[in-house]
């Protein structure tokens, strides 16, 4: 599977773990259920993450540029992280759980948006 591709798949189970979550009965199984299969995709969306780092960082300089680059994708965890507490505080647990799963969907969309138009130059330059 393509590294692009798979993070774009990778993304879309986290947010299908995240919709299960919120709407499934809330009992300890299926929190645990849930939660187990939420930190497994987390995982290999961060394997994702970082195979597509490391394809675009090339050979000079990588270490530097790995790491300004997995700084730089410490700014939207951290905005994430503030407006689920904002989302939790106006609309639950199940509210947040929805918010998170539309911005994750809206940022797949972007992200496949990116990618369609750097193929589509790709393919008009040959």
């Amino acid at each position: 599977m393509h590294k692009r591709t798979a993070y774009l798949f990778f993304g879309l189970a986290q947010v299908s773990c995240g919709l299960g979550l919120a709407f499934c009965t809330h009992t300890p199984t299926m929190f645990i259920i849930w939660t187990l299969l939420y930190s497994v995709t987390t995982g290999m969306a961060y394997a994702a993450y970082n195979a597509v780092t490391l394809e675009a960082i090339g050979k000079g300089a990588a270490a530097t540029k790995f790491e300004i680059y997995a700084s730089v994708s410490n700014v939207p965890v951290y905005l994430m992280t503030f407006t689920e507490g904002i989302a939790y505080t106006k609309w639950g647990a199940n509210g947040m759980l929805r918010y998170e799963s539309l911005v994750a969907f809206t940022a797949i969309i972007l992200f496949a948006g990116i990618q369609w138009m750097f193929n589509r130059q790709k393919e008009l330059r040959s």
